[in-house]
């Protein structure tokens, strides 16, 4: 459930998604990772096997999405009181 709500946060910001099968070493050419799961969310992924990605640092669109659902859950929250 968490991807498919990060997938609409992402139409709605106008960022373009797709769903590709990656190999291991594609992360580490990749401009931003990140990871989601209803009990973490969205988290960066700034490393792999070591490695930096794209500099070991957060990216701006992964910053927008974790926003995002983060008011999002927080309106949710709200809306339950």
């Amino acid at each position: 459930m968490t991807r498919v709500v990060v997938f609409e946060l992402a139409a709605q910001l106008g960022i373009k998604v797709r769903e590709i099968n990656l190999k291991l070493t594609d992360l580490l050419q990749a401009d931003e990772v990140f990871i989601t799961n209803s009990l973490i969310e969205i988290v960066p992924v700034t490393t792999f096997d070591g490695k930096a990605i794209d500099g070991g640092k957060p990216g701006a669109l992964t910053g927008k999405l974790m926003k995002a659902y983060r008011a999002l859950v927080k309106k949710e929250t709200s809306a339950k009181k």
